[in-house]
């Protein structure tokens, strides 16, 4: 800690910044209007368009698509691999 009149002015502002942060966010986030941008922007809260959904279907629809990206990946990368290690057969 800094000795003096200096010091306690640095003390006084640490403290300041560290209330107004908190403080700060809880009021700005507080904002019902906020909330719910935030919450549509972020996908927080995904509930079924219908009770009737079957949730296994689209589970296994979703575990093939991450399948399939995970595929594409590897080939992109097995692409990427020939062309760095051959640079002069290309165009």
């Amino acid at each position: 800690m800094a000795l003096g009149r200096t010091g306690l002015r640095l003390e006084a502002w640490k403290f300041i910044v560290y209330l107004a942060i908190p403080i700060g966010a809880s009021v700005a986030y507080n904002e019902p209007k906020l909330q719910r941008f935030s919450a549509d922007y972020f996908q927080m809260l995904k509930y079924p368009a219908n009770p009737n959904v079957n949730l296994k279907k689209e589970f296994e629809e979703l575990r093939e698509k991450k399948q399939m990206e995970k595929e594409q990946r590897q080939v992109y990368n097995e692409q990427m691999k020939k062309l760095l290690k051959n640079p002069g057969d290309g165009n």
